[in-house]
């Protein structure tokens, strides 16, 4: 079964390095007094997030067991067979706007 996904994030206003979070944040690094490690924080621009998601499945074609229509004359012999095939897809599309707390 075929999984398919796709993910943008589009942010508002301009981007900040992963250097500038780091040195902006006072928490930042090993503590060798309590041998911690405190990561930046999680501060994320606001912005926008476009998704989608799909999945595709198929059984193939199954056929079911042969049946004999005539069996009156035994120089002809006509048989019939029952065969089908199931097929799905689905597709999820999702959007989302996000805003830190405090309006920064």
């Amino acid at each position: 079964m075929p999984i398919y996904g796709a993910y943008y994030r589009l942010p508002f206003g301009g981007a900040e390095s992963v250097e500038e979070r780091i040195n902006d944040s006072t928490g930042f690094g090993y503590d060798e007094a309590t041998h911690q490690f405190s990561p930046a924080a999680g501060r994320q621009p606001p912005g926008s997030d476009l998704l989608c998601s799909g999945s595709s499945s198929d059984t193939g074609v199954k056929f079911g067991p042969l049946a004999s229509v005539t069996a009156t004359n035994p120089l002809i012999n006509i048989a019939s067979q029952d065969s089908g095939e199931k097929s799905q897809r689905q597709w999820e599309p999702g959007f989302s706007l996000s805003f830190p707390p405090g309006g920064e």
